[in-house]
């Protein structure tokens, strides 16, 4: 029993780059090209027996108070020649419409990210959970019954983790913390970059450090890895560590449900699937690639999502929570 969880705006953005499909003059790339994605997903993946669908409804306060710059660099190129607002209405269409007929729960709240909502499902899920997404911010949530699909990378689990990342998942919202996130506009610590967050990693690790937060910012000037730094870089470091480190790490920590995203999972609603109503959309939308016996079959098998939501163990190592 495996619950699939999808990170349905990065499979959105995902579709507008890469499909380019239209029926009568509409343009439906979006629709096909997230349906395609999942329709693959469950085919490779024959385990999957429940789907839940997360879509952003907006980031909340306290991200913005923590971090002011916060995807500041979200604002839409107005020269560009991509319709944004068809493809909202698209990615609208799939939440309210095309994805509830197919057995899919759909998962949307206003100021609730759809990472907020996919960490919470992952730790309220009964069963193993896959998350399909291609976004790194996720694999802070790896753990015994938890692994990304990714779309470039496969199956990315707590057992082939370190192998493929070169460190081990409770180090990696860590490292985050470290370098930042340009696509979200989040800074990382000044003058440190991808190599000297890689050898302060593997010192930590040595050292067999349980808080590394902790550890780097009272002993800051004593790790080896940080030695090649000037005083006044480390000292960068040092302010930077004693005043923004923790609004960073907690902007970025997906461990603790602070925007309320259980209150959205729980007003969600599951339909089976309805297999008339699922070949009426498709023959509308032109799909006819889909219709068809196989098509049914990936979906009928599908089941209401079993969910415990008062379950909250954490992933990995983290910070205490502050009040925001």
């Amino acid at each position: 029993m495996t619950l699939l969880i999808i990170d349905a705006n990065n499979m959105a953005y995902r579709a507008i780059f890469t499909v380019n499909l239209s029926n009568d003059g509409v343009d439906t790339s979006v629709t096909y090209g997230v349906m395609n994605m999942i329709q693959s997903t469950l085919t490779k993946y024959r385990n999957i027996t429940s789907v839940i669908a997360c879509f952003d409804g907006g980031s909340p306060a306290y991200r913005k108070i923590l971090v002011p710059t916060y995807k500041d660099n979200r604002k839409k190129d107005e020269d560009s020649d991509i319709d944004w607002e068809d493809k909202y209405r698209q990615i609208d269409e799939l939440c309210y419409v095309a994805l509830p007929m197919h057995g899919i729960m759909t998962v949307r709240k206003r100021h609730v990210e759809a990472d907020d909502l996919m960490a919470a499902i992952a730790r309220a899920s009964v069963d193993d959970a896959y998350i399909l997404t291609g976004d790194d911010d996720l694999l802070q949530c790896v753990s015994d019954n938890v692994s990304i699909v990714n779309p470039t990378k496969g199956l990315i689990s707590i057992d082939n983790f370190e192998d493929t990342f070169g460190y081990p998942v409770e180090y990696h919202l860590f490292r985050k913390m470290l370098l930042g996130d340009d696509s979200d506009n989040i800074p990382g610590v000044p003058k440190v970059g991808i190599k000297t967050a890689e050898k302060l990693i593997a010192e930590l690790i040595e050292l067999e450090c349980e808080d590394p937060y902790e550890y780097i910012i009272s002993n800051l000037r004593n790790l080896s890895s940080l030695q090649s730094l000037t005083a006044f870089q480390a000292g960068l470091i040092s302010d930077m560590g004693i005043l923004g480190l923790g609004d960073i790490y907690e902007t970025m920590d997906l461990s603790v449900d602070r925007s309320n995203a259980s209150m959205a999972i729980k007003d969600a609603v599951w339909n089976q699937f309805d297999k008339s109503k699922v070949i009426r959309y498709l023959m509308a939308n032109g799909f006819i690639s889909m219709i068809g016996p196989k098509y049914y079959k990936l979906f009928e098998r599908l089941q209401k999502p079993e969910l415990e939501l008062q379950r909250y163990p954490r992933f990995s190592i983290r910070l205490p929570v502050r009040e925001v």
